[in-house]
């Protein structure tokens, strides 16, 4: 009897072990078919998600070519002083009337500007709207208005105005 209780205590031990093995084995197979599943998923994603990456490099495509169309002919070839000496001389043009103070071109990061003070008489509102949405909307030197005021004289009853900025463009 001692035999066969050996035997079974034998075969005891070695389906425990194998019992063992085989969970071990079902454990560490189902965190690998969970990684599957998420490796899967994220593929699946990316799939889905390459039409939209395609778009967006031809927006961007067509956002540069825009872009270049927005600059004057000759813009890598000609110093970015002279556009901006241009856009002055514009303004000049445009102001008939009015007194344009120029300071020095400066050098700030990624822009060239040169500042200036636009004074000028006061005539009519409509006008002046017009002057102020044309220096906005410049597009090639930009206008960023810096300070807006308007002036009143009551001794000589006249009005006029005062715009501050700066003529700027990419180096």
């Amino acid at each position: 009897m001692d035999t066969r209780l050996k035997k079974l205590f034998c075969y005891y031990i070695l389906s425990v072990f194998f019992m063992s093995v085989v969970l071990g084995v079902s454990g560490y197979l189902s965190k690998y078919t969970d990684k599957l599943i998420e490796t899967r998923n994220k593929l699946e994603t990316i799939e889905v998600n390459i039409p939209k990456l395609l778009d967006t490099g031809k927006n961007l495509d067509m956002l540069i070519n825009e872009y270049k169309e927005m600059l004057p002919q000759g813009f890598s070839s000609r110093m970015p002083q002279e556009f901006i000496f241009w856009g002055l001389q514009s303004l000049k043009e445009r102001f008939r009337e009015a007194e344009i103070v120029a300071a020095e071109v400066e050098m700030q990061g990624k822009e060239i500007l040169l500042p200036l003070t636009i004074k000028a008489p006061l005539k009519d509102y409509a006008e002046l709207v017009n002057q102020v949405d044309h220096l906005r909307f410049m597009s090639f030197p930009f206008f960023r208005i810096s300070a807006f005021s308007l002036l009143l004289d009551k001794v000589k009853g006249t009005a006029s105005y005062e715009i501050t900025g700066a003529l700027t463009i990419p180096r």
